[in-house]
């Protein structure tokens, strides 16, 4: 009987301490906004302009400024740096090495930090929605094509809220592939915490991982970008997932040589589809 009772409580402190995390991570939200958008100068209304935590280096971390977060008009329209360890705001919109200090109170930045980014409370992710692929083909953006062009947030809107990797919570970084660079966390499969990960080191590499509260339980490669072949992938919303392998050869249209079809079950497994198994539907 004791033993149960002890379960019980272990099971009901987990409950709370998950409750009280997500609250914190909506408050520091709140935060984060309220504590840099009255010194942000804006080209038009502030009250359709979001925040968002991006990545930091060296105690210096990088926000997003967004207009007309709740429209398809969703664009980027500046740049905000906060320094952790002097506990100054900056406005890096206009780029250069001289970005403009902010007219902050130290103490309310202090505060923040001490809160929100000294607690890893930056393992808040937004949530990137399915369906997700690496190419669109209708020109509009895919993953792939929403970064590391000039034009990418204003073709692409805030569809892939991708995060560098020294923004991740040292549980998770420490158990991804070392070559990993950008992460993007998608929507969860009841308690199972589901990242879409990317290197660029000797070719484009996509994987899925899997997390199971802090333990990683599987992975997959689920794309690639090289010369010679390119391995595409779509990931529907229920987490049905389609892989297309192409291989170009020279002066020639890319050739379609393999399809595959694969199910991420509730449990966290990567099931490939046959006819044959119904899971797959």
């Amino acid at each position: 009987m004791m033993r149960l009772i002890l379960m019980f409580l272990v099971v009901l402190f987990s409950i709370e301490c998950s409750a009280v995390e997500a609250e914190n991570k909506l408050t520091c939200s709140v935060d984060l906004k309220n504590l840099v958008l009255p010194s942000f100068k804006a080209d038009k209304s502030k009250n359709n302009i979001s925040a968002e935590l991006m990545d930091s280096e060296n105690g210096v971390y990088r926000v997003n400024m967004f207009s007309d977060p709740e429209t398809a008009d969703e664009r980027m329209v500046g740049e905000v740096l906060i320094n952790s360890t002097t506990n100054v705001v900056y406005d890096s919109t206009s780029g250069g090495d001289h970005p403009v200090k902010l007219n902050l109170d130290v103490g309310k930045v202090k505060s923040f930090v001490n809160k929100c980014l000294k607690n890893e409370v930056t393992d808040a992710f937004v949530i990137s929605n399915l369906p997700i692929r690496l190419t669109e083909s209708d020109g509009s953006g895919g993953y792939s094509d929403c970064f590391g062009h000039s034009n990418a947030m204003n073709r692409c809107g805030r569809r892939y809220h991708e995060y560098k990797i020294n923004a991740v919570a040292p549980y998770i970084r420490n158990q991804l592939d070392s070559k990993i660079e950008n992460v993007l966390e998608l929507p969860s499969i009841s308690k199972l915490r589901i990242f879409l990960a990317s290197s660029s080191k000797d070719s484009y590499v996509y994987f899925l991982y899997v997390f199971d509260d802090q333990k990683l339980i599987s992975k997959e490669v689920v794309g690639r970008i090289g010369e010679k072949a390119t391995l595409a992938f779509d990931i529907s919303k229920d987490y049905l997932i389609t892989t297309y392998l192409r291989e170009t050869d020279d002066d020639e249209e890319p050739k379609l040589k393999k399809v595959i079809h694969q199910k991420l079950d509730s449990n966290g497994k990567f099931i490939t589809c046959q006819k044959s198994n119904p899971t797959c539907k």
